[in-house]
């Protein structure tokens, strides 16, 4: 007798199936994937926020400086008188010193008849691949410990070895210690016994090397264009042109210090000409007298070399 039952075949065990690689991810993994990408987004708003507020700073000191100077809209300021406004601000102690970092600047040999327009002294505030470089690599020079510093003569390493971060934007940096900087890293390039020189193509290799340009050829254009001629890869550099090479990356690092010191007033509730002005007033007053907010002894070195200055041009 025929059995009513039908035997059904065993059905094989069910195997799951990988979803294809181009098939959309599960929902856990985008969003934690659009967070990753969210927080890098943020990150660098953060770093290009602060970048744009620093030198948006810098910029409000130099064009209430320039107003301050302009009285009656002429367009123009002596170089004189504007650092004579720096050095009131306490921007270098050195009067000399400043007054050939802004000849290097402008390419002057003396102050005599310089005017600058507004837009002459905004480019020392301007954004620049190399500058910003150069002014990264001394801040983080300045910043190394006792036993990373003490590295033999002509081996200093490259960018990569230093911070990628921007430590000359927060302003601890005065002109005075820039240049003791770039004086350091002269010494670490100019590797021959006499230390006053050194060949022009040894130069652009260690600049290079160091990531400050991208190629020798950048380097060459940009001596050409501070000499004003052509130099012969057998030319010898002082430490005078090594100098005027990074002068203005230099006072940009100067002016970035002045406005940190000038604090939340510049793009806060006082106008910029009146915050400078409180500045001068209390930075002197602390060299004469004292004062609660700021040292006496750094307002009597503003006043000295406002005073040193000032014999300087006496009969100018």
């Amino acid at each position: 007798m025929e059995s009513n039952f039908r035997h059904s075949p065993a059905r094989e065990p069910v195997q799951e199936q990988k979803p294809p690689e181009d098939s959309p991810k599960p929902l856990n993994m985008r969003v934690a994937e659009l967070k990753r990408l969210q927080s890098q987004q943020h990150a660098w708003v953060r770093r290009r926020y602060k970048t744009d507020d620093v030198l948006r700073k810098v910029q409000e000191c130099l064009r209430a400086l320039h107003s301050i100077l302009d009285p009656h809209r002429t367009g123009v300021i002596p170089a004189k008188e504007l650092i004579a406004q720096l050095l009131s601000l306490g921007l270098c102690a050195d009067p000399s010193a400043i007054v050939k970092v802004l000849l290097a600047v402008y390419k002057q040999r003396d102050l005599q008849g310089l005017s600058l327009t507004l837009d002459q002294i905004l480019e020392l505030s301007k954004v620049d691949r190399v500058t910003d470089r150069i002014l990264t690599l001394l801040s983080s020079m300045a910043c190394e410990t006792a036993e990373t510093s003490h590295t033999p003569k002509g081996s200093i390493s490259p960018m990569q070895s230093y911070t990628t971060e921007t430590p000359w934007r927060d302003g601890k940096m005065s002109l005075a210690d820039y240049m003791q900087q770039l004086r350091k890293l002269w010494v670490e390039i100019c590797i021959s016994e006499r230390g006053n020189f050194c060949t022009f193509e040894q130069m652009v290799t260690s600049l290079v090397q160091l990531n400050i340009y991208a190629d020798r050829l950048e380097v060459h254009r940009a001596f050409q264009e501070l000499k004003g001629a052509e130099e012969s890869s057998t030319s010898l550099v002082t430490f005078p042109d090594f100098q005027n090479f990074f002068a203005k990356s230099i006072f940009k690092g100067a002016l970035v210090n002045l406005a940190h010191r000038l604090g939340h007033g510049v793009g806060g509730l006082m106008t910029p000409k009146l915050v400078i002005s409180l500045y001068q007033r209390r930075l002197l007053l602390a060299g004469m007298q004292g004062a609660s907010e700021l040292s006496r002894e750094e307002g009597a070195t503003t006043l000295k070399a406002v005073e040193e200055y000032s014999r300087m041009y006496k009969d100018k």
